[in-house]
């Protein structure tokens, strides 16, 4: 599977069941993200930006709920804890993935706690959608605090704060390459 489409319905359609098997990178949900990673990285525009990078996490030792994979640009930021990038995110239950335009977590919550945390991200987050995002709407992205991962009270709690910006590809609802691609060159 070299496709991002599929490879993407692939981690849809198995990712839940596998979280009962034992995790590791011979498995072929780790196969689709290291697919997914060399898909992305082979895209011709980003291929013209050097600073930008892929990193993705389905977990060390345990598979993680919420697996993501991102686009950092090594300009604004060198990892998803703190800085702003672009992220595809699943769904908990894998009835969808999220493009999302984020904001770091990890390295706010560590300094200031979660609760102020929280706070500063959301009051960040609307700054950015002004200043930044005008235009996504248009191109069927939602500029407001209402993503649903359908996690966890913390994790789900934490990226609605987060989140800058989103678009929800449903389960057997995912757009083709082009249209992925097109999609995350739009959300920079």
């Amino acid at each position: 599977m070299s496709r991002i489409q599929d490879n993407l319905e692939y981690v849809l359609a198995d990712y839940a069941d596998a979280r009962a098997i034992p995790h590791g990178s011979k498995s072929l949900l780790w196969q689709a993200f290291k697919n997914l990673e060399k898909a992305f990285t082979s895209y011709p525009p980003l291929l013209r930006r050097p600073n930008l990078r892929i990193e993705w996490n389905v977990g060390e030792g345990n598979w993680v709920d919420v697996p993501w994979l991102a686009v950092l640009d090594g300009r604004k930021t060198s990892t998803v804890q703190r800085g702003v990038y672009c992220m595809y995110i699943f769904r908990q239950d894998m009835s969808g993935l999220y493009l999302i335009f984020n904001q770091g977590i990890t390295e706010m919550r560590n300094k200031h706690g979660r609760v102020k945390a929280r706070k500063l991200l959301k009051v960040s987050a609307a700054r950015l959608r002004r200043r930044m995002c005008g235009d996504l709407p248009k191109y069927g992205f939602r500029l407001d605090d209402e993503i649903d991962l359908r996690a966890g009270l913390h994790l789900g709690t934490d990226y609605k704060h987060s989140t800058i910006a989103y678009k929800l590809y449903r389960l057997d609802e995912v757009p083709d390459d082009e249209a992925l691609l097109e999609d995350l060159s739009t959300n920079r």
